[in-house]
């Protein structure tokens, strides 16, 4: 072999060598940065499925659902057959309109053959009878992943009607929930409809 070739060939050689070396530390470095960023997310999901771990379990088997609620709202059934979960907010006094309070109410039962768009525009057109008043007329839109009508009525409140479609039976969910002081009842509510399981 030429002599004058091989300090040529091994700088060529050394020079290969650390940039591998350099290549693989910066590999490592962003391998080891991209799992370090992606544990938040993990652990964050997994709070958001923790944060109803210890909360009750509604189940009504003449309806056909249950749901999952925190153990500092009351349950009841209302007159018209409605599962209403409720907790009052710092400022509601008894004997009012609803203006601080957490306030849902869900009902299931059979669309008889019609279809829920039909059944939506019936209820809405009962319910925006006077003294109703028309906030936002019937609308498609989605519920966990279901087909759904949405339209909003003001009368003693604000109440935001949504029937979602479960294969020829319906799922009524009227929400009249006010937070002027800010407590996430909103946030409470969504938490309890995402927990919304048929036993159908």
């Amino acid at each position: 072999m030429n002599t004058k070739l091989l300090p040529t060939l091994l700088t060529v050689a050394a020079v290969a060598l650390l940039v591998g070396v350099i290549a693989t530390l910066g590999y490592q470095k962003l391998t080891n940065k991209s799992q370090t960023t992606s544990s938040p997310t993990a652990t964050s999901q997994s709070q958001a499925a923790d944060e109803t771990a210890d909360w009750k379990t509604y189940t009504n088997n003449s309806l056909k659902f249950s749901v999952k609620y925190p153990p500092d709202v009351t349950v009841k059934t209302d007159e018209e057959g409605f599962v209403w979960f409720s907790k009052s907010g710092a400022t509601q006094t008894s004997n009012t309109e609803f203006f601080d309070a957490l306030n849902l109410k869900i009902k299931t039962g059979s669309l008889g053959g019609q279809s829920l768009e039909t059944f939506a525009n019936k209820q809405f057109s009962l319910s925006s009878q006077p003294p109703g008043e028309v906030v936002a007329n019937v609308t498609k839109t989605t519920l966990n992943g279901k087909t759904a009508y949405t339209f909003t009525i003001k009368g003693l409140g604000v109440f935001k009607h949504t029937l979602v479609d479960y294969t020829d039976q319906y799922l009524w969910v009227v929400d009249f929930t006010s937070d002027p002081t800010n407590q996430g009842f909103a946030t409470i509510v969504q938490q309890i409809l995402s927990t919304f399981r048929s036993l159908n």
